[in-house]
């Protein structure tokens, strides 16, 4: 885990946020907000680098998903990705964005955003590249041109068919 106190702290009033936010159907659907994980929760579930589906838009505004691998780094998402993907390209031209992860154990995480690409030049690249190696002993770097998309998360929405069985985690003091 790469979280703070106070990373955790505005993930949850993210989580919060978006659940206030959400339509009346989502509330219903996801059971919004009892059914939702807590920050902590979230980050402990998706410790590591974990698959998402990653949906981008095209020049001609079509959108474009595809399974890519994610991390949460001080409470923010993050996507490794080479410099030269289709994926980079359409979030440098068009930064709208969704992410989707769901699986058969009743966990499910929604996110829409914007994103932007960072390169080794940005002064948190060093630590994101770090969390990734941590996970899975790669770094974009060794990629060639390697970066990470920076997902800036407007709604941020989790379901949990027991949100009792997902533990929670201390932060990590830094």
């Amino acid at each position: 885990m790469n979280e703070s106190a106070e990373d955790l702290t505005a993930l949850q009033e993210l989580i919060d946020d978006s659940a206030r936010r959400a339509s009346p159907s989502l509330r219903a659907s996801f059971g919004l907000p009892a059914q939702s994980l807590s920050a902590a929760q979230l980050v402990r579930r998706c410790d590591g680098v974990f698959q998402v589906i990653l949906a981008t838009v095209t020049a001609s505004g079509a959108p474009r998903c595809a399974p890519v691998g994610a991390l949460f780094v001080a409470g923010r998402l993050y996507v490794p990705t080479g410099a030269g993907s289709h994926r980079a390209r359409n979030v440098a031209e068009r930064p709208a964005l969704s992410m989707s992860l769901s699986d058969e154990a009743g966990f499910a995480l929604i996110v829409h955003g914007r994103g932007r690409i960072m390169d080794g030049s940005d002064s948190g690249f060093a630590a994101v590249e770090d969390a990734q190696y941590r996970a899975r002993g790669t770094r974009v770097s060794d990629w060639g041109q390697g970066v990470f998309i920076a997902v800036e998360a407007e709604s941020l929405f989790t379901y949990a068919r027991d949100p009792a069985a997902y533990p929670e985690a201390a932060p990590v003091s830094r």
